[in-house]
This record gives C-alpha cells, structure tokens and sequence, in this order.
C-alpha cells in the first residue's frame, strides 16, 4: 500500500492506495480543512500559527504511518507552499517534527500530474483538463493523447474569495469580478501562447473535464438539486450560470451548499465562477467532472518510473 499527502491551499487530504490489476484504489481517505492561505501575512510568509496548522495535521498522519507497513510514503505540496516566501523554512521544520519530506511541486508539474493521473490513463485524446485548488488553477490543453499547453494561473477558490469577497458568501457583483479577472487570466496565457494555440488547434477543443476538490463540490451540489442520477459526472455550462446568477435566494443557496458541501460553504460559489470563466473562454457546452487528479497522477507516475510490478 502506498501513502500519498496533499497539502494544498484549502485542504491537507491524505489517501492511502493500493494496487490492483494497474489500477490505484484508494482504501483510507483523511482530509483536514487547513485553509493555509488564510495564514500567509503581508510579506507573503506562512505565519507561526499556520505553520502549526499545518504541522498538526500532519504529525496526526504520522501516527497512521507509524502503525502500518507502506510500500512508499509521499507527501507533496502544491500552492500552499509554493507561493509563501519561507517555502523553505516550513519544509524543514515539516521534516524535523514530523519526519516527512515534502516536495513542492511547481505549477507546471501540479498541472502535469493532474493530466497524468486522471487523462493519460483514461485513453481520452483530446479537451481541456482544469483543476481549481483553493490557491491555484492548472490548466492543461492536450490533443492526440499529448499535453499541447500546461499553465498554473494564480487564481483559485480561497484566494479569490478572500480578494474579491466580504461575507461569507459572495455578492452577485463579487462573483462577476471573480470571473472578470479569471478571464483576464485566461486570456494573457492565450495571448502569450497564440502562436502555439493556431499551430495545435486547441481553439476548436470544446470538451472541459473538471477534477479537484471545487470540481466535486460542484458536481455534488448539481447531483443534489438536478439531477436523479446520482451518478452523474457531467452538467451543461448553463447550470453555472444559473447557479451564479443568484436569480435564488441568499438562504436557500446556503442551505443548498451546507446540505451537499458544508465544508466549501465560502469556497463552493468563487470555485464555480472560476469553472464557469473557463468554460465561456473556451466555448464549452458541457463540463464533466473527473474522480482521478494530482494525487493519483503523482503516485501513477511514480510507480511508472519506478518501474513497480502491478499485483
């Protein structure tokens, strides 16, 4: 079995997986709502109590890891430490407490990992793959089974919730600046890459898959208000707009989210303006929701490179 930590932005999820028959099937499934974005100051360091968040989390998984034998143990870190100045300074201390080595991954191996674990497996040639994290937004357009574009934008559910909004749920005009400044995002990679984007086509790529906490809280919420099958893993483009027009009232979208995704009560509705930006940008119609990410595309090519044998 093997032991994967995530320590993001929003959430620090650890998932324990084992192997069978190639496939990753996770068997233990912790999660901590740390919001380590909230603790970063002024001078862009993660301060002593977010430290200690973070540091309580993790010395609780080593009491999991100190109880069972793992084949590999992989903690990792995306936005929340790689956007702080004192990246350093955290890791080491992770390591002298909690006995972990973290690696901090860049964006555009966050963005890499997310397409490796949840498209490259599946055999899907061509889309658009998105993953909103609370402090980052990947991006990867990929057409003949080959990654053409991978970006980390510096946009995600918490940290456009703490530019853009007041309360704890978002003004209809706080939401339409979410999505103003997402495409403007949007839009500066695609100016940046226009040259790459004519020669690969990736202006005719209409089909969006969605992964990652926001993703799933979104899905959630659609399967609860929508949907009669419950296993469904896609909605139209239409349904954000109508979630975000806050045409409904203020109570009842409360108590819509505290029902379905309680935990991303302040996050659900900025991840889904950022979704519904990207969709409009890229003109599409349906966004379908992915179970697979970074974790399992992180371990995936591990054990691929490793060369592990699959039983």
């Amino acid at each position: 079995m093997y032991f994967v930590i995530d320590i993001g932005s929003n959430t620090i999820r650890a998932v324990v997986f084992r192997v069978e028959e190639g496939h990753l099937i996770p068997v233990l499934n912790k999660k901590y709502s740390a919001g380590l974005v909230n603790y970063v100051g002024l001078d862009g360091a993660l301060n002593r109590e977010g430290i200690e968040v973070c540091v309580d989390a993790l010395s609780e998984l080593r009491i999991i890891l100190d109880a069972f034998p793992f084949d590999g143990v992989y903690p990792f870190a995306t936005a929340s430490l790689r956007n702080i100045t004192n990246t350093a300074e955290v890791v080491g201390e992770i390591h002298r407490r909690c006995g972990l080595c973290v690696r901090v991954l860049s964006g555009r191996e966050e963005a890499f990992f997310d397409y490796y674990g949840s498209v490259s497996q599946s055999g899907e040639t061509e889309g658009i793959l998105i993953d909103i994290g609370g402090g980052s937004t990947e991006l990867v357009l990929y057409r003949d089974g080959k990654p053409q574009l991978i970006e980390s934008l510096h946009m995600g559910s918490l940290n456009m919730y703490n530019r853009f909004v007041n309360g704890v749920l978002p003004a209809k005009e706080e939401l339409k600046a979410i999505q103003c400044a997402a495409k403007k995002q949007l839009a500066d990679i695609s100016a940046l890459n226009r040259r790459q984007d004519v020669e690969a086509g990736l202006g005719r790529l209409k089909q969006i898959k969605a992964v990652g906490g926001s993703a799933r809280a979104i899905l959630k919420l659609y399967q609860g208000m929508y949907s009669q099958e419950k296993n469904c893993i896609s909605y139209p483009q239409k349904y954000l707009k109508t979630l975000l027009s806050m045409k409904w009232e203020e109570k009842k979208i409360a108590g819509c989210i505290l029902k379905y995704a309680p935990e991303r009560i302040h996050t659900l509705l900025p991840g889904a303006a950022i979704l519904y930006a990207a969709a409009k940008f890229y003109d599409a119609d349906v966004i379908t929701t992915g179970s697979h990410g970074v974790r399992e595309g992180y371990l995936q090519y591990i054990l691929d490179q490793e060369g592990c044998a699959y039983v």
